[in-house]
C-alpha cells in the first residue's frame, strides 16, 4: 500500500519520482561560470581605487592653493594684531619747484628739448590715527 499525502485543496499531488521539465529557450537565464564573477570583481574593485591622472594633480593642486590663502589669511591677521598699523595725517606747508626755463625751452629745437625741475615740498606730519 502506498503512502499518499492529502493536501486540503482539491489539486492531485504528484507521486515522488524524477521528473523532466521543459522551458523554451528564450526564458532560459545564463548562468557565468564563477571565474567571471572573480574576474569581474577584480576589475570593478580597481575602477573604484583607481582615478585619473588629471584629477588627481588638480584635486592636489586645489588644496595646496586653498592651504595657502588660509595660511596668507592667518599671517596678515597676525600681522594685523601686531602692529597695528594707523594712518597718518598729515599736511603739506610749502610747495617750491625749481629749474623750468620755459623761454629757454621754447627757442631750443624740439629734439634736444630737456627740462628737469627740482622739486621742494615741506610736509608736516600732524599724528596717527587708527583704523
Amino acid at each position: 500500500m502506498q503512502n499518499h499525502i492529502v493536501c486540503p485543496s482539491n489539486k492531485p499531488v504528484p507521486s515522488p519520482g524524477t521528473y523532466v521539465i521543459h522551458i523554451p529557450k528564450d526564458q532560459v537565464y545564463h548562468v557565468s561560470p564563477p571565474e567571471n564573477a572573480n574576474h569581474y570583481q577584480a576589475l570593478t574593485h580597481k575602477s573604484k581605487t583607481r582615478r585619473r591622472p588629471c584629477c588627481r594633480y588638480l584635486y592636489w593642486s586645489l588644496g595646496i592653493l586653498a592651504f595657502l590663502l588660509a595660511l596668507v589669511a592667518v599671517s596678515a591677521a597676525i600681522f594685523y594684531l601686531v602692529v597695528k598699523p594707523r594712518s597718518l595725517d598729515y599736511s603739506v606747508d610749502t610747495i617750491s619747484i625749481f629749474g623750468v626755463n620755459l623761454t629757454a625751452a621754447a627757442a631750443a629745437s624740439s629734439a634736444s628739448l630737456t627740462v628737469s625741475p627740482e622739486f621742494d615740498a615741506r610736509i608736516q606730519w600732524v599724528k596717527c590715527k587708527k583704523i
